[in-house]
């Protein structure tokens, strides 16, 4: 697990003040979540948590393990990238600054698994594995990851991409 603010959501406005959230999984330790709150308390930066249905992402990563893809980390990565973009929308936000690095994340074999944007794909295991259609929690498949992108202009900086 990790206790550092990820995502981390900026709009650096004539101040330079960054827009920071955190969503949680429920998984974190009191002293995580302290330290997060420490650090963002320091640097005097809004902060914002978003909470997501524990029980549904537990039953979602479940299904998962249960098909045996590969890639059991879609779950993860479907639900972020959901709740980066639905932050950012939402409180106009136009360049997510992320720590993720196209060159070594984005690239992997085909045989490891499906994009994290096909709902498709992530819909038709719950549904084999939980027996019943997922609702609860926060998804963006392609369609509305066009939205994102182009309808409301939100752009993402891969920062490691430049070190």
């Amino acid at each position: 697990m990790w206790t550092v603010l990820r995502p981390c959501i900026t709009q650096w406005n004539w101040d330079l003040g960054p827009f920071v959230f955190q969503w949680t999984r429920g998984y974190n330790k009191p002293d995580a979540d302290e330290n997060i709150l420490r650090l963002v308390e320091g640097l005097k930066v809004p902060f914002y948590r978003y909470t997501i249905d524990l029980v549904k992402f537990k039953e979602l990563q479940s299904a998962f393990i249960k098909s045996g893809v590969p890639n059991i980390e879609i779950p993860t990565d479907a639900i972020l990238m959901a709740t980066t973009y639905e932050m950012a929308s939402k409180y106009g936000v136009r360049w997510i600054v992320s720590g993720g690095n196209v060159a070594t994340e984005q690239y992997i074999p085909s045989s490891w698994g499906h994009n994290a944007r096909d709902l498709k794909h992530i819909k038709a295991i719950y549904k084999r594995y939980m027996g019943k259609k997922l609702k609860g929690l926060p998804l963006c498949g392609l369609l509305r990851w066009n939205y994102y992108r182009w309808g409301r202009g939100i752009k993402i900086f891969y920062l490691l991409d430049y070190l």
